[in-house]
This record gives C-alpha cells, sequence and structure tokens, in this order.
C-alpha cells in the first residue's frame, strides 16, 4: 500500500471531470466498491446544484441514503434525491440496453451527469458466451461514447483494478473509450486516497463521526458547488 502524501488533504471536488467525455474511475475491492463514495460525492454536488443525475447501477449496490448526509452538509434536504434516476440490469442483454438508451434519456431529461456503476459485473456470467460477451461489452463503450454528445454530458464509470484475462481486457476497452483516468486506494487509516492519472497520490479526510454514518467517506465541510454549470432549461412539452 502506498503511504499517506504529506501534502495537505483535497476534497474529492476538485477531481470531478470538468469536461464532458467518458472518465474511468477504478478503485479496489470488487468491481471498484471503494471508488464508489468518491463518484456519489460528485453526485451529491450535482444534486445540491439541481442537476438531474442518471445511475446505472450494474453491481446492485446504491444506497441513495448515503449520499443524504453529503446533501445536508451542502444545506439540502433530502428532497434533491428526486433527481437522482436509478436503473438497474440484472443480466448483460439488460444493462447494454439501458445503456444504449440512454441518448434518449439523456434528451429526456437534461442531465449532464451520468454515473455507470460496475458495467462489467453484468459479464461475469459463465452462462454468457465468450463472443457474445466481447461483442456486447464493444457496444457498452461505443454506446457510452455516443451518449456524450448529448447535453455535453459527463460519464464516470466505476470500474475495478486489473485483473488477468478477460477483465485486463474490458479494462483496456474502458480505458480506450475514456478521457481520464482516476484511480482510488485505501490507504493504511482507512482513509481514501486519489490521483488522477499518473500524478501524485493524494488523501482525503472521512466524514466525521458526527454524522451519524457508519461508512467512511470523504467531508463536502469545505466544498464548493462553484464551477457547475446550471441545468439547462427544460422545453414545455
Amino acid at each position: 500500500m502506498l503511504p499517506l502524501s504529506t501534502r495537505q488533504p483535497r476534497a474529492a471536488a476538485e477531481f470531478r471531470p470538468r469536461q464532458p467525455g467518458v472518465h474511468l474511475l477504478v478503485g479496489d475491492g470488487r468491481h471498484g466498491r471503494r471508488a464508489r463514495p468518491v463518484a456519489e460525492a460528485w453526485v451529491a454536488l450535482a444534486l445540491a446544484s439541481g442537476h438531474v443525475v442518471h445511475w446505472i447501477d450494474g453491481a446492485c449496490r446504491l444506497d441513495p441514503a448515503r449520499i443524504s448526509p453529503w446533501l445536508a452538509q451542502l444545506g439540502v434536504g433530502p428532497r434533491a434525491l428526486a433527481s437522482l434516476r436509478v436503473a438497474r440490469g440484472f443480466t448483460a442483454h439488460q444493462f447494454g440496453a439501458m445503456v444504449s438508451r440512454l441518448p434518449d434519456e439523456l434528451r429526456e431529461s437534461g442531465s449532464r451527469l451520468v454515473v455507470v456503476d460496475a458495467p462489467m459485473a453484468m459479464f461475469d456470467d459463465e452462462e454468457l458466451r465468450a463472443r457474445e460477451g466481447r461483442d456486447m461489452v464493444r457496444h457498452l463503450c461505443a454506446d457510452l461514447q455516443r451518449a456524450v454528445g448529448i447535453n455535453g454530458c459527463t460519464v464516470v464509470v466505476i470500474h475495478g483494478r486489473h485483473g488477468k484475462g478477460v477483465h485486463a481486457w474490458q479494462t483496456q476497452r474502458l480505458m480506450h473509450a475514456s478521457r481520464s483516468r482516476l484511480e482510488v486506494v485505501t490507504g493504511t487509516d482507512g482513509g481514501l486516497q486519489l490521483r488522477r492519472g499518473d500524478g501524485p497520490w493524494r488523501p482525503l479526510r472521512p466524514l466525521r463521526a458526527t454524522s451519524g454514518s457508519r461508512h467512511r467517506q470523504p467531508t463536502l465541510a469545505k466544498w464548493s458547488t462553484k464551477g457547475l454549470q446550471p441545468p439547462p432549461e427544460r422545453r414545455e412539452q
């Protein structure tokens, strides 16, 4: 495990993607589980600014209650979660269909932020033929890139670290489709460390214990919502 950086802790807000594109968020744990809190923090910032956010849940592990403490720190009530649109697929074919429909969903909602959590989890099914799985992964990556053109959208893909064989190939496909890569690891103190590309590792403080949350997450106490673009005006039907 890499040692903690001697630099001052940086808020995850400084790492959030600033430009449209597919951005790969790589973390430890099964299918990048340790990276998920960072994506949830970005979602909280977007919801607090009035944005609609789409979350496609490939691992069936999203719990909106984890986002509530961050919203409270930003002075926003839990009603903001009404703008979080969650879709879950239970098979590779269902998941692929959800991603293929994403451009139409984005046109309707005006959203500029999409989180695709553990897309490769659906392709662990042993009954899925290898060739069919590879073709579906290629189509999935192409559909994610196609979604970027809608509303100048940012697509964050949560994925696990490099493995062997098929997992390594899946990672290569996602990296090829992505504009940037952000890595998340767990430090020796249990806190999170982040780095963009091959840059230096920077630690994040865990959420304060007074929040009542059992999950160790980056704090939003000093975060700013500046720089987020206002949501587009919706046209009357």
